[in-house]
């Protein structure tokens, strides 16, 4: 049965109701919100205060050239608070879209060493036009436990405007990794604490990252060790089902501190859609960023 047939039959299995989505089967809510950040700001920040990355994806199965994406972190602060803002530029194929560029700007805020996300924003066009295919924004507003998510079309109107529960840590593809890299460096065990995904597909997910151990990468530069994390989404009772029929998610990144992100290996948007494997091909960092006069802020 191949692997394709085999996430056809499970998620007929939760579409048929036998278990809730996955959103709502979490149980205890993990980072619990407590005000507008849950925890002190009293650990410093272990991010470069720029870096440019550069990641090369091709499709898993076939290793056909996917696309290129140049993902770029920027230091920044507002009083006594330290906020990163994480923008990237992408080129290639896309879900369902060929020949596109796309780009995406968030923003997050660095409390106790993890990062926050306070707003996210994204839009898609054919490579040489300049009308948007689709524009996406997502505000996480922890004072009121929500996130608030608005996508518009070509013309700028709106076409989906939603208010979901933040029921603890949210990330989206955007701010995965870097928030990923925080939560590593904030607790060395082998169980990271879970969080939420919330997928292009505009689906949401409970996961779990584990460590896996080191694992010898070759990459652009040569071979080098890297850790290995699995991310592993929770189905409430039919997690096990999950794990059987669900292709898993790897990233890896570099042994120490600031671990950097290396390589990506999983679905490009969504558990129905295309696996692919994305790996950096080029690294930047700088010690003194260009100043920006202010962070995004929470509307």
């Amino acid at each position: 049965m191949d692997t394709r047939f085999k996430r056809q039959i499970f998620f007929l299995v939760l579409g048929l109701g036998i278990c809730l989505p996955a959103y709502h089967v979490a149980g205890a809510e993990d980072h619990a919100l407590k005000g507008n950040i849950p925890v002190s700001s009293s650990r410093p920040s272990f991010f470069p205060d720029y870096e440019i990355l550069s990641f090369r994806y091709v499709e898993k199965d076939s290793l056909q050239p996917r696309s290129f994406v140049k993902f770029i972190t920027q230091r920044t602060k507002h009083d006594s608070s330290v906020y990163y803002k994480f923008t990237s530029q992408g080129e290639g194929d896309y879900a369902d879209y060929a020949d596109v560029v796309w780009a995406s700007e968030s923003t997050a805020e660095l409390r106790d060493g993890i990062l926050y996300p306070l707003e996210s924003k994204g839009s898609l066009r054919y490579k040489g036009a300049q009308e948007v295919i689709v524009k996406k924004e997502k505000y996480f507003d922890y004072a009121q436990k929500q996130i608030r998510y608005t996508s518009y079309d070509g013309q700028n109107k709106k076409t989906t405007r939603k208010i979901y529960p933040l029921k603890g840590l949210t990330v989206d593809s955007a701010t995965l990794p870097h928030v990923l890299r925080s939560l590593i460096n904030h607790d060395d065990s082998e169980e990271i604490p879970s969080f939420y995904i919330m997928t292009e597909a505009d689906n949401f997910y409970h996961v779990t990252a584990r460590h896996l151990g080191e694992e010898e990468l070759l990459l652009a530069d040569g071979p080098q060790a890297a850790l290995k994390i699995q991310l592993i989404p929770r189905f409430g009772p039919l997690s096990w089902l999950g794990r059987a029929f669900v292709p898993p998610t790897y990233m890896w990144f570099s042994l120490d501190s600031p671990y950097d992100w290396l390589q990506y290996q999983g679905y490009e948007i969504d558990f129905s859609s295309l696996q692919v494997i994305g790996q950096v091909i080029n690294q930047e960092k700088k010690l003194s960023p260009p100043e920006a006069s202010s962070p995004a802020s929470q509307p």
